[in-house]
């Protein structure tokens, strides 16, 4: 694990010059779309090593209670088809082991929103207060469709919007959606956004606002989140932000991002 070590301060570094690039850069630019990109495959590649690296350390340990907590701990880092094969390892070998109830657990909860799983449906509100199911737009006309959950008093959410604009009419055509719901308690300030933002998505609220079971369901206690599912109705990616979206449109559709790429 000494060696994953050095590669996670790897990560840690890259995505410290990622965020600090963007804080440099004009949304929207040249240098914004296509630099972007090039620090989130850097990423993303240290990322898989890491994973793998982990994965191995499971596997040559999987009699060891270390393995299992190594597997609880790094548990978001996988994919459902990830976890099923770590779980059912280190099942065969330590039956005994108290901790995998607790991970069988942990996995049952992750699972239900992880790179794989299908889609939770869930009732929302449009802005007429209409009752709203997921499954109305999910899975039909062959789409793409982004879970873009969000709140009006989430700063950070509503300076992505202007980019997120951009990549949404670039790409509708092809076959990409976005669904806005937000998190708001007051209907009133959720409603003044979307007049200031003129995001020209779809639009719903969870009726709960921070409370029901929304963020439960989907894996998150924070804001902005999004999730990237499938024609299949199966998620295909979490946390699709700016240039990682950006790389994800591009290699589904083809680069439409022209000039700025």
């Amino acid at each position: 694990m000494a060696k994953t070590a050095v590669i996670q301060k790897e990560y840690a570094s890259l995505f410290y010059k990622y965020v600090n690039y963007n804080k440099s850069i004009k949304p929207n630019s040249q240098k914004y779309v296509s630099g972007g990109i090039k620090i989130v495959m850097q990423l993303d590649s240290v990322k898989a090593i890491v994973n793998k690296n982990t994965i191995t350390f499971i596997s040559e340990n999987q009699t060891s209670p270390v393995a299992t907590f190594v597997a609880k701990k790094y548990l978001y880092r996988f994919t459902t088809a990830e976890i099923k094969i770590i779980y059912n390892m280190l099942l065969r070998n330590q039956k005994n082991n108290p901790e995998l109830i607790e991970l069988a657990a942990k996995i049952e909860i992750y699972n239900k929103c992880n790179v794989g799983a299908a889609f939770s449906d869930y009732t929302l509100q449009d802005t007429s207060g209409k009752s709203v199911k997921l499954s109305s737009f999910i899975g039909k006309n062959n789409k793409y469709i982004l879970l873009e959950f969000w709140a009006s008093w989430c700063n950070p959410c509503r300076q992505d919007f202007p980019h997120l604009k951009t990549a949404y009419n670039l790409y509708k055509s092809s076959g990409f959606e976005v669904i806005g719901i937000s998190i708001d308690s007051d209907k009133k300030k959720w409603k003044k956004a979307l007049k200031e933002d003129g995001n020209p998505w779809i639009q719903l609220i969870n009726p709960q606002g921070l409370y029901g079971d929304l963020m439960t369901l989907y894996n998150f206690n924070s804001v902005p989140t999004s999730i990237l599912i499938g024609p299949d109705e199966t998620i295909v990616n979490l946390n699709m932000r700016e240039s990682w979206l950006d790389n994800k449109l591009i290699s589904l559709f083809g680069n439409k991002f022209g000039a700025l790429y």
